[in-house]
């Protein structure tokens, strides 16, 4: 009886392993019609036309299937320089390859230096429009030629070109990641090595880069990482998109790219902008304020407002999105809600003793002094003590950004301890702009400055010594709040003037 269960457990993991294994084969299938590759490679909000082919019908172009993910894709679409039937593994032949006897393609000619010529070009293209203002694609980039071509100066080239709305000419987005070197064996892989043999570097972004030495899964001799291609697009525009590779100097030593099924897709919706970023999708609105919402640049504007610019204040409570149509494309853009909040409190500030103090001191608002109009450097709290002549205000902000400022006050007589027997008088105040200066005759000479309440000069006289009146005529100036200073060697005297 042992001996019977025992061979029924061996048969069984024998068939267990029998499937397993099976399920992680590589399987691929050449006669996918153009039309059904796109097909398969699109995901949501993407829409194709005007589907072209150009390579080998028979052999270069399909469908692949990996249902364990071994290489990080499961299916989707492959194009080759030769022949899909090379791609499935186990690796056992370093030369893999299959010549198809084509051309290359100009596009991709342009990213090869050889002088050997480009053969057997396979070139997937179509037009398509995106429902937001982005689009990406998972693919895995595999050759042959990997590892005893590395830097030799030649090798196959990819490349996946969009044009369209926005784009300068033909864009390259197979890409290094974070970078804007185009995907190749030279610039992904672990360095070279004699044919056989596995890598062992110098590394050139071998994060990217499996070496598929001795691997099971697939016959290339390296690989990538599964990598994305993204592109920035206009919702509803029409663009074109190339998809293609070649065998470069020879038409054998097969390459070829795995796109991922329906990973070619938008996000479904695009942003609105505000403050110069994606606006948030609750957005405070402080009391007296609108906020600017705006669009990309799309064919049209139709905000849900009834708005048809591609900008926007929303001054009142409510949920602002705006969309675009064009021809049987309609992209909606993300929402975003506007709720009122209360901001901080109406602020007031006082002088004493040279000690600037705010009405507001709660510690969950943020403090901004100024002087003449420009931050006071380090000067961020509820209170600050004088240290420089001038005229003050301050600035409270809360956590959404909602803001209150206080008036001006002027204290020009900072570090300065005045003559007291020295005080003046001015008549008329208000005045009309004319008025006396009275003042004591053992001040001494000075000068009679008038400053407005932000500091800044607006007229100066001399005051003589022995003198004890001086008419002063500023009729000029605008009505309003003004400082006027009687400056000598001893003291500085302040009064406000009022001009009516």
């Amino acid at each position: 009886m042992k001996l019977l269960y025992a061979k029924r457990i061996s048969i069984l993991m024998l068939c267990l392993s029998y499937t397993l294994a099976s399920r992680a084969q590589l399987t691929v299938d050449s006669t996918f019609s153009p039309a059904l590759l796109v097909q398969t490679l699109l995901g949501a909000g993407i829409s194709a036309s005007n589907i072209t082919y150009t390579g080998d019908t028979v052999h270069a172009s399909g469908f692949f299937s990996e249902p364990g993910g071994a290489f990080g894709v499961t299916s989707g679409i492959m194009l080759t320089s030769g022949t899909v039937s090379n791609a499935p593994g186990p690796n056992n032949n370093d030369f893999a390859g299959f010549d198809n006897l084509l051309p290359g393609d100009a596009l991709l000619d342009l990213y090869t230096t050889t002088t050997l010529g480009t053969n057997d070009a396979c070139v997937l293209e179509f037009d398509f429009t995106s429902i937001s203002d982005s689009v990406e694609f998972n693919y895995v980039f595999g050759s042959e030629e990997y590892n005893e071509f590395v830097f030799q100066g030649f090798n196959d080239v990819f490349g996946f070109f969009i044009s369209g709305p926005g784009i300068v000419g033909q864009q390259n987005i197979a890409l290094v990641p974070g970078t804007t070197t185009p995907c190749s064996i030279d610039s992904i892989n672990n360095g070279y090595t004699f044919t056989g043999q596995a890598s062992t570097g110098p590394c050139m972004n071998c994060q990217y880069y499996v070496d598929n030495f001795q691997g099971t899964v697939l016959q290339y001799d390296g690989y990538t990482t599964v990598l994305t291609a993204r592109a920035g697009v206009i919702p509803c525009e029409t663009y074109h998109i190339k998809l293609a590779i070649e065998d470069v100097s020879d038409g054998v030593y097969d390459s070829g790219v795995f796109l991922q099924g329906g990973s070619f897709k938008s996000s479904g919706i695009f942003q609105v902008t505000y403050n110069g970023g994606d606006a948030p999708g609750t957005l405070p609105l402080c009391p007296g304020t609108c906020a600017t919402l705006t669009a990309p640049f799309m064919y049209s504007y139709n905000w849900n407002t009834g708005d048809t610019t591609q900008t926007i204040l929303a001054c009142t409570q409510g949920v602002y999105y705006v969309s675009t149509t064009n021809g049987n494309c309609t992209a909606t853009s993300s929402s975003v809600n506007v709720v009122p909040v209360a901001g901080p409190p109406a602020v007031t500030i006082s002088n004493a003793f040279h000690v600037m103090s705010s009405s507001v001191t709660d510690t969950s608002y943020t403090y901004q002094w100024y002087l003449g109009g420009l931050p006071f450097p380090g000067a961020t709290s509820p209170s600050l003590a004088l240290s420089v002549s001038g005229c003050y205000h301050l600035l409270i902000t809360d956590a959404n950004g909602c803001t209150s400022i206080s008036d001006t006050i002027c204290d020009q007589n900072v570090g300065i301890v005045e003559y007291l027997a020295g005080h003046f008088t001015l008549t008329p105040n208000p005045s009309q702009g004319i008025f006396l200066i009275e003042a004591p005759a053992e001040i001494g000479s000075g000068d009679i400055i008038i400053t407005d309440i932000s500091g800044k000069l607006v007229f100066s006289d001399r005051w003589t010594e022995n003198t004890k009146s001086k008419k002063v005529e500023v009729s000029n100036l605008s009505k309003g709040t003004y400082f006027l200073q009687l400056k000598t060697e001893r003291s500085i005297h302040t009064k406000r003037l009022v001009i009516q």
